[in-house]
């Protein structure tokens, strides 16, 4: 509380609000139009935090004189961990395995607008192709969904490994992804073909 200071009168108390520093209210999500419906936005920072928080996997580390300590590692890094094996890229691919295999796609600078050429080879027939393109989205989106089909084993999907992939890749005529492939699995995964 405040007084007042007057001219050789009493003082009076006069109340003064308590003022205390505030940051400028956020725009709501609903106020700020999105022109691209994949970017983030003010309204989507509870969710990132949500995810990023649940992305960090605790683990323990004992060292050499036996003592231990907590450290904390993303379930990404555990992924490219599990990924890795030692069956030389012969295992048989799940749908499990499409993060990775658009990756490295992708990092192989394999032509996304090459994907109805790339579904057949894998052994997609075009009836389910066709529906593929007619959901809506780019290339890119047309591409994962084909790859989701192969790895699901739709059609005449006989064969879900990499080389099976290569093969696919080479086929469609783009020769240099294909030759990528097997260096990006190494760098990216430490898989050897």
């Amino acid at each position: 509380m405040r007084t007042s200071i007057s001219n050789g009168t009493a003082a009076t108390p006069v109340q003064v609000p308590a003022v205390t520093p505030s940051a400028p209210p956020h725009p709501s999500a609903a106020a700020l139009p999105r022109t691209n419906p994949n970017e983030l936005g003010i309204g989507d920072l509870d969710i990132v935090l949500s995810v990023l928080a649940n992305e960090l996997v605790p683990t323990a580390t004992v060292s050499s004189n036996g003592s231990s300590r907590s450290t904390t590692t993303s379930s990404a890094s555990m992924q490219t961990v599990s990924t890795s094996n030692t069956d030389n890229g012969k295992r048989t691919l799940g749908i499990e395995d499409v993060e990775t295999v658009t990756t490295v796609l992708n990092k192989a600078l394999f032509g996304a607008t090459k994907w109805v050429d790339l579904g057949l080879k894998l052994g997609l027939l075009m009836p389910r192709l066709n529906v593929i393109g007619e959901g809506g989205g780019d290339a890119y989106r047309h591409l994962r969904r084909t790859i989701e089909a192969w790895l699901k084993g739709e059609d005449n999907v006989t064969s879900r490994t990499w080389q099976t992939l290569i093969d696919a890749v080479e086929g469609t005529g783009d020769r240099a992804a294909a030759e990528r492939i097997p260096k990006k699995l190494e760098t990216l995964y430490n898989i050897t073909l």
